[in-house]
């Protein structure tokens, strides 16, 4: 799947990596170019995989049903986003099939029985059903501006998050 943006500076292609119809999540090709049409900046994180480790083997329903336990019965919402091929961490020589779910609450009951709020990707491994990853969409702390300089030289400003002495965008 490509996406692109364009503005008066150039613009901008994002190119998503796929293995046999299915997306390698969080790999892609961007390239950049400017008002003319030249290419002036390319980046990616591409990885020449062949094959997937493991299989799909388990339903969707499954794999919502294997986080039930992890999220108690307090979770409101499960949503499938999707099967995709991961390949981040451990993973990354070894890209496996996983659901991609959609976890969301207002609260929920935690290992140590405190009360927290949950909206997070879940990755749940696709022939087992195993937890794999989670990434938190959720930013708790203080929101800032920050500013750069993007690939063309054009200053940009941005909304972080700064969480414990640490930026995010």
């Amino acid at each position: 799947a490509c996406t692109s943006t364009n503005d008066e500076y150039g613009a901008s292609f994002v190119l998503s990596q796929k293995l046999g119809g299915y997306e390698v999540y969080g790999r892609r090709i961007t390239v950049s170019t400017d008002s003319s049409g030249n290419v002036t900046y390319l980046t990616t994180n591409y990885q020449p995989y062949r094959s997937v480790q493991n299989s799909i083997s388990i339903s969707e329903e499954d794999a919502i049903s294997s986080l039930k336990t992890k999220y108690e019965e307090n979770t409101v919402n499960f949503e499938n986003k999707g099967t995709v091929i991961y390949s981040s961490d451990e993973y990354e020589d070894k890209p496996i099939y996983v659901y991609k779910i959609e976890v969301s609450s207002l609260q929920y009951n935690d290992d140590n029985n405190n009360t927290a709020l949950v909206d997070e990707i879940v990755f749940v491994d696709a022939e087992t059903g195993n937890f794999i990853d989670s990434e938190s969409n959720i930013c708790l702390d203080t929101s800032v501006r920050g500013e750069g300089t993007d690939e063309l030289g054009n200053m940009r400003f941005f909304d972080i998050e700064k969480i414990n002495n640490y930026y995010y965008m």
